[in-house]
């Protein structure tokens, strides 16, 4: 079944009623892999920014909206593959891709807080996950990696 995009103005209407939705690939946010059909979260967060960039959303509305995200996630494998996801796809725009923005894992930023916390109730391993591994390795200058 095909999943309907949302244009610009249920983009923003969306994110600003569940931005949960958006960091898991749920309805319109869904952006689907063609061979596999999975979610693809580099390139929904490439839409994010350039919603940023157009002034649709801002860029405290998106930290805001990844930190209710981090904080609703449980401790299952499918929650953290989210986290995990979402946190390499920001990094990478953020430093392949250039974006202009303050990483959001910093001390004292409330997403650091966030992961913190989460990370804290996480009880697997994780270690040898793909985009963790990912972010340790090619973005080894996150503030992510501080606390994972």
């Amino acid at each position: 079944m095909a999943i309907k995009r949302y244009n610009n103005q249920e983009f923003k209407d969306s994110y600003s009623k569940d931005p949960v939705s958006f960091f898991k690939g749920i309805g319109g946010f869904f952006f689907r892999q063609p061979d596999w059909g999975v979610h693809m979260y580099y390139q929904n967060m490439s839409v994010m920014f350039l919603k940023i960039k157009n002034n649709d959303i801002s860029l405290q509305e998106f930290e805001h909206g990844f930190e209710l995200f981090i904080d609703s996630l449980g401790v299952d494998s499918q929650d953290f593959e989210h986290f995990e996801e979402n946190i390499c796809a920001f990094y990478q725009c953020m430093i392949d891709d250039k974006e202009p923005v303050t990483d959001f894992f910093e001390i004292g930023r409330s997403c650091r807080s966030s992961a913190e916390r989460y990370l804290s109730l996480v009880s697997l391993d994780y270690s040898n996950n793909h985009y963790y591994q990912v972010v340790k390795t090619k973005y080894s200058q996150a503030s992510i990696n501080e606390i994972w």
